[in-house]
């Protein structure tokens, strides 16, 4: 199931995609087809670790992690590269 972006962010080519982990029904791609992953503004440091943690073990190495922080005075997001 696809999500759905608001039309003027169109530009940023995303794709989004929900996941129903617990019934086993995964959607398929190739490793390299995951350029990157954002972690939005209230995700919990847990969560992130826990997925760098399977992004390493599942050889996703080639795969960019960026966090998101609120700017200022703006309805806006910035995003900065996070280490692994």
């Amino acid at each position: 199931m696809l999500g759905i972006k608001y039309i003027k962010w169109d530009y940023e080519e995303e794709v989004r995609i929900n996941v129903n982990v617990e019934n086993g029904n995964l959607i398929k791609f190739k490793k390299q087809s995951l350029s990157g992953i954002y972690f939005g503004l209230n995700c919990e440091n847990i969560h992130q670790k826990e997925i760098k943690n399977i992004l390493s073990q599942k050889g996703y190495s080639n795969t960019l992690l960026y966090g998101t922080q609120k700017m200022q005075r703006k309805f806006k997001v910035d995003y900065f590269p996070l280490l692994t």
